[in-house]
């Protein structure tokens, strides 16, 4: 469960830039699904992932990720299911997980089962993209006694005392929102995002990661200038379409390209 811990606080004190990528859980199918994972691990695409639970209404997502969403629970795939999933290869991989889920699943099965499930499973974290900070203190309480981390999110309409206060509590990392609106991936990003970025770094008790709109790996470069790390969700996605043979091509040729451009001033 310390695996996330350990590769972020590894990263901080090598000067590199952390690299995730959100899967939605079960999609395209609970054995791709399963396979992406595995594949993301051997090749090192990634410091971690981000595993993303199915919703019906998933409120902070744009269009890919509802997608994605609605054709996994199409095929079946549920909190259970996809925390079974995970737990049945948690000896075959090394990549930390974070269990991204909307609160409504958590509460419908309990907060205790599923916080023991996905610990037992082998994921580190916990992030609650419609859990504001200090909503439900039942939620930190219940996932530590369990040993999970919350990472917990900062918009850009938070001054730096939110950030500050906010960080506090965010382990291992803040989860800094690039930009308004839902996930997606954008042509341009936020003209403000550096300052604001500059600022929660500045005031983070913890490293600061920025996701939300990223899809170019100039993107991603230009945000490594004053993140720590970068996450990526719907742009990473949607080179998951086609037969395996294909969209596995294309996910190493992104994580590479991303990787790439983020480690250049990286020494």
């Amino acid at each position: 469960m310390k695996r996330l811990e350990d590769k972020v606080a590894e990263l901080s004190s090598s000067g590199r830039t952390g690299l995730s990528f959100f899967l939605t859980g079960g999609y395209p199918s609970m054995e791709s699904f399963k396979e992406l994972v595995k594949y993301i691990d051997k090749n090192s695409l990634a410091d971690f992932l981000e595993i993303g639970i199915p919703f019906s209404d998933p409120l902070a997502d744009g269009p890919v990720i509802q997608k994605t969403s609605l054709d996994a629970i199409r095929e079946g795939a549920t909190l259970p299911g996809i925390i079974r999933a995970v737990g049945e290869m948690k000896d075959e991989i090394d990549i930390p997980l974070v269990l991204m889920s909307y609160i409504n699943p958590f509460y419908a099965l309990g907060l205790e089962r599923v916080f023991r499930d996905a610990a037992e499973a082998g994921f580190s974290a916990l992030i609650i993209p419609d859990m504001p900070f200090g909503e439900d203190p039942a939620i930190e309480k219940a996932a530590m006694s369990h040993g999970l981390d919350t990472i917990y999110l900062a918009a850009p309409s938070c001054n730096e005392n939110r950030i500050k206060k906010i960080s506090s509590r965010s382990r291992p990392f803040l989860y800094y929102v690039s930009s308004y609106g839902v996930t997606g991936a954008r042509k341009k990003l936020p003209r403000k995002l550096s300052s604001g970025l500059q600022g929660a770094v500045k005031v983070s008790d913890v490293p600061v990661y920025c996701g939300f709109g990223i899809s170019t790996p100039q993107q991603a470069a230009d945000i490594a200038e004053y993140a720590d790390g970068i996450i990526i969700g719907s742009a990473f996605l949607k080179k998951i379409d086609g037969d395996k043979s294909s969209y596995f091509k294309e996910i190493r040729k992104f994580a590479i390209s991303v990787r790439k451009e983020i480690d250049k001033g990286y020494t």
